[in-house]
C-alpha cells in the first residue's frame, strides 16, 4: 500500500512511498512514471521534497533516511537514524530501551524553509534535526519529560515486572459489574412490597 505522497515544489512531479520498499516519481502532467522505482532495504514510511524540488528524503522502517537527487533519481547518501530516534522503554516492553527496536524509525520528515536542515520524528520522545548537506545529526530535542507518559522513562522499576507481565497492565481487581452481580446474588430478588422471591436468595 501507499504510505506517503508528496508533490514537488516545482509542480512537475509527484513522489509516492510504499511498503514494497520503493519510492516512485510520477509526471504530474502525463501521469506516467519517470524512472524505475528508487530502491530501499526496508518498507518506506514517509517522504518529503526539498524546497528547491531538487532533493527528496525518504524514511525507511529500519530507521534510515535516504537522500535522493530528484532530478537524476540517484541516491546522494543514507543516514542511519535508528539510534537517534530511539526513545524510552514502554511499560509492555520485555526488553530494555537499548535492546528494543520498537519505535526506532521515523514516521514524519520535513525540510526547513531554507532547505538547510531536515526535521524528523517518530513515535518516541525525540525529534531529530539533520544537516542536509553533510547529512549529520545537529540536534536531538526531547519533546516531553513527563514520566507519567509511557515511553518517556529509559528504565523501568524491575519490581513492577512479573512472570505474567507488568503489574500496571494486569487486571487484578473485580469490576463494578462483578461486584454488583455478587451483591445481587447475596441479597436476592425482591417483590413489590419488600419480600424476597423464593429461590432467589443465595445461601
Amino acid at each position: 500500500p501507499i504510505s506517503g505522497l508528496q508533490f514537488s515544489p516545482l509542480g512537475d512531479a509527484l513522489a509516492t512511498a510504499s511498503w514494497d520498499r520503493g519510492v516512485r516519481l510520477w509526471d504530474t502532467f502525463t501521469g506516467q512514471g519517470r524512472v524505475e522505482e528508487l530502491p530501499h532495504s526496508h518498507d518506506v514510511l514517509t517522504l518529503a521534497f526539498h524546497p528547491s524540488g531538487k532533493q527528496l528524503c525518504s524514511a525507511a522502517l529500519n530507521g534510515s533516511l535516504y537522500f535522493w537527487d530528484a532530478m537524476n533519481c540517484t541516491c546522494e547518501g543514507v543516514v542511519d537514524g535508528r539510534l537517534d530516534v530511539k526513545g524510552g522503554r514502554l511499560v509492555s516492553d520485555r526488553r530494555t530501551a537499548d535492546n528494543s527496536s520498537a519505535g526506532a524509525h521515523f514516521t514524519s520528515v520535513a525540510y526547513s524553509p531554507d532547505g538547510e536542515t531536515l526535521i524528523a520524528g517518530g513515535n518516541t520522545k525525540y525529534i531529530c534535526v539533520y544537516d542536509t548537506q553533510e547529512r549529520v545529526l545537529l540536534h536531538r530535542v526531547q519533546v516531553s519529560r513527563n514520566t507519567a507518559l509511557d515511553g518517556v522513562r529509559d528504565e523501568l522499576n524491575s519490581r513492577g515486572m512479573t512472570a505474567a507481565g507488568p503489574l500496571d497492565l494486569l487486571d487484578d481487581g473485580d469490576s463494578d459489574d462483578d461486584l454488583d452481580a455478587m451483591a445481587g446474588q447475596k441479597r436476592g430478588v425482591y417483590r413489590p412490597g419488600g419480600s424476597i422471591m423464593p429461590g432467589t436468595q443465595k445461601r
